[in-house]
């Protein structure tokens, strides 16, 4: 009897797939963003859609050093076109997790801040079901809460890890936003290929879905 419990413990465990949730940081390589946004609030409703290019250079001591190439921001209120303008390219040191060394939350930017934010990986192998702790702070901005390696979904053909956020910004100390969501990751590629979920920030409730073109 104890050795069929024994033999059941052992496939049990052999179910479980352990992934290396880490980012590609290969020099000279590149990903694109793409990110679509829509909901509404008390000013009405609102989308929001960008592109940008994150393009990889030389390792150093602080980080991978990046440049950040926003392609197109555009934003609508209630059906009527926002002039934010498309923020400049910019130089980027990434940690470990993929975020920068600098982040700006306001305006067309925090599209790009965003972008970064939805790309986040722990840096760590897991086994399926496993969970870790979110922590990342730069100046008075902080992304909090916690994670999960939260299976497989299938996407575009391929069975991709998937990790579901449940995670608290608080941008330079403003009003913070409750963000949801999933991450689906591909080991090959080492990048983060698609994630949806949801941002409510005070009386406004957002649906996002952030795609890799490239």
């Amino acid at each position: 009897m104890l050795a069929t419990f024994a033999f059941l413990g052992t496939l049990v465990a052999s179910s479980l797939y352990k992934v290396a949730f880490m980012h590609n940081f290969a020099k000279d390589t590149s990903v694109t963003y793409v990110l679509n946004i829509k909901g509404s609030g008390d000013q009405g409703d609102l989308t929001a859609d960008a592109e940008l290019t994150v393009a990889y250079g030389e390792k150093s001591e602080k980080g991978v050093n990046a440049k950040v190439k926003p392609k197109s921001v555009v934003f609508s209120m209630n059906g009527q076109a926002m002039d934010m303008g498309t923020p400049a390219e910019t130089p980027a040191v990434l940690d470990p997790n993929g975020m920068p060394d600098s982040l700006n939350m306001n305006n067309a930017d925090a599209l790009v801040g965003l972008t970064f934010i939805l790309s986040y990986l722990p840096n760590a192998e897991l086994d399926e079901n496993q969970t870790f702790d979110v922590k990342w702070k730069l100046d008075t901005t902080t992304l909090t809460g916690i994670g999960r390696f939260d299976g497989f979904e299938d996407l575009n053909g391929k069975k991709l890890p998937k990790l579901h956020f449940k995670v608290e910004l608080s941008p330079n100390g403003e009003n913070p936003g409750q963000l949801e969501y999933d991450s689906l990751f591909d080991p090959v590629s080492g990048h983060v290929e698609k994630t949806s979920g949801s941002i409510v920030i005070e009386s406004m409730n957002l649906k996002f879905t952030q795609t890799r073109k490239s």
